[in-house]
């Protein structure tokens, strides 16, 4: 049939129109290979299969954990494959100077790999792969983490993962680095920062917040972890995007680069952020001391960069940002400062030498304001937001060609993902960058380095 009808249910809070729902674990909603139930009360595993399953081989976890590290000094494990644990891949627990190389961690019931009460020790070189909560997971207890040029993806398992997982690198401890990784494919967030004084650079983050959103590519909140002196620089953020079934509208909050919660004394700089379903770049309920530097980002499905409920007089400082837009809509805003009423122009920052582009439209800037009569919501041009915010708002710039919305394909969006110099062939015809250089025939950038071309008319 085509309907359901519930008992009550106090695990069911809120059904809602428009919204996917998935069953787990009843044997009447089994129809497609390899799915399963099991029921508890007959101990019997109901396998939806084409083949005769006894046939087959079937394989279950044995242990909770694969390999526990506790209370252990200068450990080195090294090429080892932990497979198919029931709960935890790799344990490592009140130790220090441990390193895990090279190891491969693959289909977890649970998380991949945990430091909790840990210091000086190091991930690198390494697989974590297929896990129904998290991927690599460090608490606030531990500090001087460093992930170095691991590989984490497939994270996240919506039938059997818990609240708040999904996760690829998930570092909570301080003093911490996050560098060279590649992270694919999670239903949550690809890397979450929340420590002091970290380093989250050179990482390729893509395909994330399958599942659940409001989270994004890269991800800070100071309620989870103080995270003052945190650097984010020369990441590549692509694709956040959640599944589609799982909600309305045409977009959904799948972000970036998201500083959220409290998060204060964070510098985001020289990123590249492109084809994400939410905000490029997006600033939520800050605190004060965060700059946003040098970065681009690229067509986004609500905004290519936006500030929202600053918690506090935040006093952003956000200089030299390339925010480029290919949707010819004439509701697309590229900048969005909202929900500011409480603070004045000089309150809410200084916007400086940014590029605001939009060749199909001219009124891209909307700020939310309070002046010394009223509070100003407006949708102006960049020149008119210049003339208004004074001192405040200064050297920003816009398109320098005009399209048609039939024009899109005009528009040419590339980004370096390798540690190597990488030469593009273009099509024919003269392409301008946002600072008017002249490109022909050929582009060349430097490993982790974008640049956005506009064909000539």
């Amino acid at each position: 049939g085509n309907a359901i009808e519930f008992a009550p249910n106090k695990e069911v809070i809120r059904l809602r129109d428009g919204f996917g729902y998935f069953f787990v674990n009843d044997i009447k909603a089994i129809d497609l290979e390899g799915e399963w139930a099991y029921d508890a009360a007959t101990e019997k595993i109901y396998l939806y299969s084409t083949t005769d399953p006894n046939l087959a081989t079937i394989s279950y976890p044995k242990f909770e954990k694969s390999i526990s590290i506790l209370n252990s000094e200068n450990v080195s494990v090294k090429n080892i494959k932990a497979f198919s644990a029931a709960r935890l891949g790799i344990e490592v627990a009140k130790s220090s100077n441990i390193v895990l190389d090279g190891v491969e961690v693959v289909q977890s019931g649970g998380d991949g790999i945990t430091f909790n009460n840990t210091q000086n020790s190091v991930l690198q070189n390494s697989l974590v792969s297929d896990m129904n909560w998290s991927g690599v997971y460090s608490a606030k207890s531990a500090n001087h983490i460093k992930f170095i040029n691991n590989t984490v993806k497939n994270i996240g398992n919506s039938s059997f993962g818990k609240s708040k997982t999904y996760i690829g690198i998930d570092c909570n401890s301080s003093f911490s680095e996050i560098v060279g990784n590649t992270v694919r494919n999670t239903g949550y967030a690809g890397i979450i920062a929340c420590g002091e004084n970290n380093l989250v650079k050179r990482n390729i983050v893509d395909s994330v917040c399958r599942i659940l959103e409001d989270m994004g590519g890269i991800y800070t909140n100071n309620n989870i972890n103080n995270t003052t002196g945190t650097i984010i620089e020369e990441n590549i953020v692509t694709n956040s995007s959640v599944i589609k079934g799982g909600g309305v509208g045409q977009h959904s909050l799948c972000n970036g680069i998201y500083l959220d919660n409290r998060s204060q004394g964070v510098t985001v700089r020289n990123n590249i952020v492109g084809f994400v379903d939410g905000c490029g770049i997006f600033l939520h309920a800050t605190l004060k001391n965060n700059k946003v530097y040098d970065n681009t980002s690229f067509q986004s499905g609500y905004n290519e960069f936006q500030i929202t409920n600053p918690d506090t007089i935040p006093e952003y400082d956000i200089q030299r940002n390339i925010l480029v837009t290919n949707n010819p809509s004439k509701d697309h805003v590229v900048m969005l400062v909202h929900n500011t009423k409480k603070f004045t122009i000089p309150e809410i920052g200084t916007f400086k030498g940014n590029y605001v582009v939009n060749p199909f439209q001219t009124n891209n800037v909307k700020i939310n304001y309070k002046t010394t009569e009223k509070v100003e919501l407006k949708r102006v041009s960049v020149e008119d937001w210049e003339k208004i915010a004074g001192e405040y708002a200064t050297g920003n710039q816009v398109s320098k060609v005009n399209y048609t919305p039939t024009q899109v394909g005009n528009i040419v969006f590339l980004y370096n993902s390798t540690n190597k110099v990488k030469k593009y062939t273009l099509n024919s015809g003269k392409y301008l960058d946002v600072r008017s250089k002249v490109y022909q025939n050929s582009a060349t950038l430097e490993p982790f380095k974008s640049v956005v071309l506009f064909k000539q008319n």
